[in-house]
């Protein structure tokens, strides 16, 4: 068994642990329920889930690896240093960097380029 499936083992195993249905880790996580299974079988990135996932309590060392850590800030000091090499470092960074009016703007420059490209390729 993979590294990325016993990863995915021990997610269900926390769920379980949490007694949440798929709908309320759907919830907490603020994703839509139909992907829940989606993350469950390893065909969306866990590492999507990391900052909500941190914020209900899973230590994401354990799920990653499967060991315990001692120290439990270590898991936000991963994160921190995460946002840190992303060039996120203040709190006011990284409201902009999840605001959804920029996602959605990024995301139509995306579509708009993707676009373009497919019809030059005809």
């Amino acid at each position: 068994m993979q590294s990325g499936e016993n990863s995915l083992l021990r997610l269900r195993e926390w769920i379980d642990t949490k007694g949440w249905t798929n709908k309320e880790f759907a919830e907490r996580m603020n994703i839509q329920p139909s992907h829940v299974a989606k993350y469950l079988d390893g065909r969306l990135n866990l590492k999507n889930l990391h900052l909500p996932l941190m914020r209900e309590g899973c230590d994401l060392h354990w799920l990653e690896t499967g060991e315990r850590r001692q120290d439990p800030a270590s898991d936000e000091k991963m994160m921190l240093e995460m946002l840190r090499s992303a060039g996120i470092s203040t709190p006011e960074q990284l409201r902009d960097f999840l605001d959804p009016a920029d996602m959605a703007k990024d995301i139509q420059e995306i579509v708009t380029a993707l676009f373009q490209r497919r019809k030059g390729l005809r």
